[in-house]
């Protein structure tokens, strides 16, 4: 008997999850010797992407809380991944800027997920990619 399209979709929905895990392990294994997190990353990026900005609002883009964030910019910080600039919208509130490390670094990462990309895309064949990008993007606009 053919699943329902409920049943597809809770399918769907769990590799999903399991797919994010497993991209967050793969990432991890490809920057292990940057000593980053796929967190550290996500902050550099969003860094480079919208300029500098507070942990609130770096924790608002991503729908995570301030307190995670913060331990995260603290940790990058220390690395000399960012550095801390008075914010002159407020005076509590400091603006995490990228450093000419934090750049290299993130340079180099997209260097190698690029490579890493383009042999996991050898997988697939073009119209299934494009097909799963429909349906994800299709599961946003519904969410």
């Amino acid at each position: 008997m053919r699943p329902t399209r409920e049943q597809d979709l809770v399918v769907l929905l769990s590799l999903i999850r399991l797919v994010n895990g497993d991209l967050r392990a793969a990432a991890d294994r490809l920057h292990e010797e940057t000593g980053t997190t796929a967190s550290d990353r996500v902050q550099l990026k969003l860094l480079i992407d919208l300029g500098p900005m507070t942990v609130p609002d770096l924790a608002r883009e991503q729908g995570v809380t301030r307190q995670h964030v913060q331990v995260v910019c603290d940790g990058l910080h220390g690395k000399g991944l960012i550095e801390w600039l008075d914010n002159p919208a407020h005076k509590r509130s400091r603006l995490a800027a990228i450093t000419n490390a934090g750049y290299k670094l993130i340079d180099q990462a997209r260097m190698r997920e690029s490579r890493w990309m383009l042999d996991l895309a050898g997988t697939f064949s073009a119209s299934g990619l494009e097909e799963a990008r429909r349906t994800l993007e299709a599961l946003r606009r519904r969410l």
